[in-house]
């Protein structure tokens, strides 16, 4: 019901999912319904569903040399200052990941989808020469 009305409000042209039915994603059965209701429920309104992989998000950011989720995490941080101040300190192995990762996530899929066709264009201006983070 909630996914619903978060898509009745907003009216989205398009949802972008990580994709679930990848070999590698490791997703609890609630979670994997919970995708399906989200799929099910654009689709019934007419919105499109787009779903990228980890090697796809992956593929995008290694344009400006980002390749694990922190060097992501640090690239979306200056695509977007708002929410910079939230990005996740480097995780050590023992540690658990941050709750606001997801909001990294997410942004990542984010530009994953509007980069897919000119990965070049929307990531050239964070872009640095050798493909070093800052």
């Amino acid at each position: 019901a909630a996914v619903e009305r978060a898509l009745d409000r907003y009216q989205p042209e398009e949802v972008v999912l990580a994709d679930w039915m990848e070999a590698s994603a490791r997703r609890a059965s609630r979670l994997k319904r919970l995708h399906r209701s989200i799929v099910h429920a654009a689709q019934t309104r007419g919105i499109g569903v787009s779903t990228f992989t980890q090697v796809q998000v992956r593929t995008t950011f290694g344009l400006i040399g980002a390749a694990t989720k922190d060097e992501i995490a640090q690239a979306i941080s200056r695509m977007f200052p708002a929410i910079a101040c939230r990005a996740p300190a480097k995780r050590r192995p023992w540690q658990s990941e941050r709750y606001a990762t997801c909001l990294f996530t997410a942004a990542a899929l984010g530009v994953t989808y509007y980069g897919r066709s000119e990965p070049q264009g929307i990531l050239s201006p964070y872009y640095l020469p050798g493909n070093e983070l800052m």
